[in-house]
């Protein structure tokens, strides 16, 4: 229960909170695998503009759950407060998307979330308090210019320039970690950046975007009666989506590359 309310806090901190931010783009982008079978983006920033979280009391779902915050924890309560109140403390780098991805679906499925950092001694300092505050049963630890933390299946990773949350499945703690620092260190040209097509996903992005890599995808008895019915081969295909949100509606794209 202590380390869900951890990844709780750290979830909705992540969410709410709005930053501005400048250095090297894109570094986080080299810690998801080439052959990630799903990879989504989200930009921040602009979601939060347009759902207007920089005035977050117009929302009474928001002032209930400070509310109820309050009256149930207020050391928490403050602490949350003080992150929107001061959005900075974080370190995270909001003007740049956040990634997710999955690979392995039909193994051991590793599951990452990760973002660039706008300062490491920040989210350094940000997450030894959320430590404290959600008194989980664990610490920051250091070696080899990383930092992490590390419990069951389930780590959180970060350097100078990038942080990446991991989760894989079928694992222990040190399969995880050892997951975690290899993506954390792998170079650019094993990554998802040294795709051609992840570079046209990417060039079309908007509020929430998916990739999806179809040869990626679990092949499995049933999978492959289906796909041997196409009229043509799915390896080497992708397959984008991008979703914009406005006033008037959402509004979408899709793009597919072949045999990349």
């Amino acid at each position: 229960m202590k380390m869900k309310r951890f990844l709780t806090l750290f979830i909705v901190s992540g969410i709410i909170l709005l930053v501005q931010s400048c250095s090297k783009p894109d570094q986080h982008l080299n810690t998801i695998p080439s052959d990630a079978a799903i990879v989504g983006s989200a930009d921040l920033f602009s979601l939060a503009k347009k759902a207007e979280l920089y005035d977050m009391d117009q929302y009474a779902m928001y002032k209930k759950m400070m509310d109820d915050l309050k009256n149930q924890d207020e050391e928490i309560y403050n602490f949350v407060k003080g992150l929107i109140d001061n959005p900075l403390k974080t370190g995270l780098k909001y003007r740049e998307d956040v990634y997710f991805f999955v690979k392995g679906m039909d193994r051991s499925p590793t599951f990452g979330v990760t973002m660039s950092l706008r300062n490491a001694a920040d989210f350094k300092e940000f997450t030894n308090e959320l430590l404290v505050k959600s008194k989980a049963p664990v610490k920051l630890e250091e070696q080899d210019g990383l930092s992490y933390i590390a419990q069951g299946e389930a780590v959180l990773i970060f350097d100078d320039a990038k942080m990446l949350f991991l989760v894989k499945e079928d694992g222990n703690a040190e399969d995880a970690l050892n997951k975690a620092k290899e993506l954390m260190t792998q170079p650019e040209e094993k990554s998802i950046v040294s795709l051609p097509s992840f570079s046209t996903f990417k060039s079309n992005s908007q509020d929430m975007n998916i990739f999806m890599a179809m040869s990626n995808f679990p092949k499995t008895p049933q999978t492959a009666m289906i796909f041997s019915q196409l009229p043509f081969s799915l390896e080497n295909n992708f397959s984008m989506f991008h979703f914009s949100f406005e006033d008037d509606g959402i509004y979408g794209t899709t793009n597919a590359i072949h045999n990349d």
